[in-house]
C-alpha cells in the first residue's frame, strides 16, 4: 500500500513563517511537521510518495538526511495552482493500487 503526501504549496496563510521554508519543515516542539506525518506511515511500513513544489529541495534534503528508507519524491512544477494538480502528477505512481 502507498501513502501520498502533498507538500507542494507555499502555505500563504502561514506567512511570514513560510517565507523561506515550506510548512512541512516548520518546528512543532522538538519535531518538524513532516516528522509527525512520516513517523506513523513508516511504522505501518507503507511505500511513501511526497509531492513537492515550493522549496521542494529543502524537503527532499531533510527527508533523505533524517529517514533511512526509500521515500519517493514527485516534483510538481505547477505547485502554485490548486492541490488537484499534485494528485494528478502522482497518478502514474499510484497505478495498480487497490481502490
Amino acid at each position: 500500500m502507498k501513502a501520498l503526501i502533498i507538500a507542494a504549496g507555499s502555505s500563504t496563510r502561514l506567512k511570514p513563517l513560510t517565507s523561506k521554508c515550506p510548512k512541512t519543515l516548520l518546528d512543532v516542539g522538538e519535531k518538524k511537521i513532516i516528522d509527525f506525518i512520516l513517523d506513523p506511515l513508516i511504522s505501518l511500513n507503507l511505500e511513501i510518495l511526497i509531492v513537492t513544489g515550493y522549496y521542494g529541495e529543502k524537503i527532499k534534503r531533510y527527508v533523505k538526511k533524517n529517514y533511512n528508507r526509500g521515500i519517493s519524491f514527485i516534483r510538481n512544477p505547477q505547485w502554485e495552482e490548486e492541490n488537484g494538480i499534485s494528485v494528478l502528477k502522482s497518478e502514474k505512481y499510484l497505478k495498480n493500487e487497490d481502490k
